[in-house]
């Protein structure tokens, strides 16, 4: 009997191990599931200064996604919207397969809904992504001065997880500060087309060549000089871009008691090999010009000097234009 007891005993204490293990497993799995996403911030990087009367595009990134992916966000931003107004909202590079944000405007800021598209691919966000995830566009229109303390404020901020939970969570805001500044000078960089071109370098020097400031173009081509501290006067204003070619013009800043008053230059940069000017380089009628430049039939300038050595429509410069225009080359 003794030995019935023992082994009954035996396994009820081998049933409860099991069972214990049973419940351990299952709540290490149900803590699992309930991790929601996160991240370090979510918001935008740095503070912000623009122009009145311009136009301001301003990124929302998350740094450091946690408990992902994620397929749909949601976020409310709030700001003094006497002072600037969200007229545009734009993909990030995180949401590039996504579709396009939706986005509704209140007295007290914006709300913006982005989802990810089944249909684009793979292109949730994973664990430990960083980077934008929308792209706001801001009408200015405040004064030089309006700025308010953390006024770039997010909140009811929502992070969706995918299947099979689809739980919400969140992320602290990472805020910022929007100050309309004095702005001397802006304008627009743009091809024979008038199109924008993105990451051009524009750059304003005194006569004498003394750098005063730099800056680079947006995506629409757009660019601006803020409270750039110097006087009122002449200035260069050149502008360089890859494959194109660099242009460069005076421009005169007025300023009126250190409060800028803006002056606008646009300026336009032709793509090197483009001598036909329909936005294409090298081309067959960009080789039909060149070869008519070499033998004395048509005018030449210094767009002709492809290699770069100060005469323009040599034979260096016909051969080049004819390697390009059969893809050997990248002309620069």
């Amino acid at each position: 009997m003794d030995k019935k007891r023992t082994l009954r005993l035996a396994l009820i204490s081998v049933s409860v191990l099991f069972l214990l293990s049973a419940i351990l497993i299952a709540s290490a799995s149900i803590s699992y599931a309930s991790a929601l996403p996160t991240a370090t911030n979510f918001g935008i990087c740095d503070d912000v200064k623009a122009c009145s009367d311009t136009t301001v595009r301003i990124p929302v990134n998350i740094t450091n996604l946690e408990n992902g992916p994620v397929l749909a966000i949601i976020f409310n931003i709030l700001y003094n919207t006497s002072v600037m107004r969200v007229v545009e909202v734009h993909n990030g590079a995180l949401t590039a397969n996504w579709e396009s944000p939706a986005y509704r405007n209140f007295d007290w800021g914006t709300r913006v809904v982005l989802v990810y598209n089944h249909n684009l691919g793979n292109g949730t966000i994973p664990d430990g992504a960083s980077g934008s995830v929308a792209l706001l566009v801001f009408n200015v229109s405040g004064e030089s001065g309006s700025q308010g303390m953390l006024n770039l404020n997010f909140s009811d901020i929502q992070l969706a997880e995918g299947p099979p939970d689809y739980q919400i969570g969140t992320a602290p805001a990472k805020n910022s500060t929007f100050t309309v500044v004095s702005c001397c000078l802006r304008g627009r960089v743009t091809d024979v087309l008038d199109t924008g071109i993105e990451g051009a370098t524009v750059t304003l020097r005194s006569l004498e060549g003394a750098l005063i400031a730099s800056t680079t173009t947006d995506a629409q081509g757009n660019y601006q000089f803020t409270d750039v501290a110097t006087g009122t006067g002449t200035y260069n204003l050149s502008v360089t871009k890859r494959r194109f070619w660099s242009n460069h013009t005076n421009v005169y800043i007025n300023f009126n008691s250190g409060a800028g008053v803006i002056t606008r230059a646009d300026i336009k940069l032709l793509m090197v090999g483009d001598l036909n000017d329909n936005g294409v380089a090298a081309d067959i009628g960009d080789v039909a010009k060149m070869w008519n430049a070499w033998a004395g039939l048509i005018p030449k300038d210094f767009h002709y000097d492809l290699n770069h050595n100060g005469v323009a429509a040599d034979i260096g410069d016909v051969a080049k234009i004819w390697n390009a225009w059969k893809g050997e080359i990248v002309l620069e």
